[in-house]
């Protein structure tokens, strides 16, 4: 089965400044519900990206008191985990904030990191499609996208430069 949902626009042999930003949570729920037979691996998303250029920053987002056997497999690699804490929302249920941090982020780095001009999401998140837009129109980066293939929004073939499977991904890595 061809486990690739790959678009590419114009990615091109260029060596790009990579940044990295991975919704932990969204990849290891939607990977564990799909019945994909491993856990999410970090450095099958640092090895793709190595092929793309050099990583400037990488950032895992979670809520690491939630996630402690996680945080430990994934403290091993040369990345930054971001604590994203849930909130109780209207006093009932704990709301995970993890989209919020990641856009605000992406916005933030605009500025900070001038020399980035690659973007990889990790997410099968659609919250993420404005971010996205963001970084295109404001600094015209290259922006990748990569999903579980169950739950990975298909609108962003539309706006992202490429969109891939994480399992497709880890499966020729």
């Amino acid at each position: 089965m061809n486990l690739s949902d790959t678009k590419t626009k114009s990615i091109g042999k260029k060596r790009y400044k990579i940044a990295i930003l991975i919704d932990y949570p969204n990849m290891e729920i939607s990977l564990k519900n799909s019945g994909w037979p491993v856990p999410f691996d970090y450095e099958v998303i640092e090895n793709f990206a190595k092929q793309k250029g050099e990583i400037i920053l990488s950032r895992i987002y979670g809520d690491w008191n939630y996630l402690w056997n996680s945080k430990m497999f994934l403290s091993q690699f040369d990345v930054e985990l971001v604590e994203v804490p849930h909130v109780l929302v209207m006093g009932q249920r704990m709301k995970d904030t993890v989209d919020t941090k990641m856009a605000m982020d992406a916005g933030m780095m605009l500025y900070e990191y001038s020399e980035i001009d690659m973007v990889i999401i990790v997410s099968g998140d659609a919250d993420f499609i404005p971010v996205i837009k963001t970084l295109k129109q404001f600094k015209s980066m290259k922006v990748i996208v990569i999903g579980e293939r169950e739950s990975r929004s298909y609108s962003f073939r539309s706006i992202a430069d490429q969109t891939l499977f994480y399992q497709y991904i880890a499966d020729i890595d």
